[in-house]
């Protein structure tokens, strides 16, 4: 399940059905999640007991099933823009930004991604995209525009697949160093 964060969720495989029958059979009740890392390619256990709250659903997040194997690799890697293009209007930051999707696709190639730009020529979509100096995930949004005055409809290169990877980011944990008495 892919968030607004650079994190990915899988749930058990019993709580898979009409809404992840979280609704239905886990209201109030502890339920393990895997999380899955996208920049640190790691996975982690958490524990979470979906309640009601004064936002919709019982988790306060928007889930849907994705297949997350080799997810940092299918991410488009900005690479860089044309001046006045629909990119640069929208902010991207060239060899430093990767789109990871909308609110409600990851793109599995670059030619997906080409086509849904085409198809939304001159509306405005929301991408969600990492940054690997901030490490963090932003919405931008962006008009695909075939007659911006340049080539394509966003004006600009983008990367895809293994060279264009999103960079493993290496955890770094702070240590004290205690000694015995």
């Amino acid at each position: 399940f892919f968030f607004k964060q650079k994190t990915a969720y899988e749930m058990q495989r019993g709580l898979v059905g009409s809404e992840m029958c979280i609704r239905d059979r886990n209201e109030n009740k502890e339920i393990e999640l895997t999380v899955y890392n996208l920049v640190s390619q790691s996975k982690r256990k958490v524990k979470v007991t979906p309640k009601a709250w004064l936002g919709n659903g019982l988790l306060g997040v928007k889930a849907k099933p994705e297949d997350y194997n080799n997810a940092h690799i299918r991410a488009m890697h900005v690479l860089n823009y044309l001046p006045n293009s629909p990119l640069q209007a929208a902010q991207f930051i060239p060899n430093k930004d990767y789109i990871l999707g909308t609110q409600t696709q990851s793109f599995s190639d670059l030619d997906e991604f080409q086509t849904y730009m085409k198809n939304h020529d001159k509306d405005t979509v929301e991408l969600y995209v990492y940054n690997v100096d901030t490490q963090k995930v932003r919405s931008v949004s962006l008009t695909p525009n075939n007659n911006w005055g340049g080539c394509g409809v966003i004006g600009g290169d983008i990367g895809y697949g293994t060279m264009h990877s999103i960079p493993k980011r290496e955890e770094h944990i702070n240590c004290l160093l205690y000694t015995s008495p």
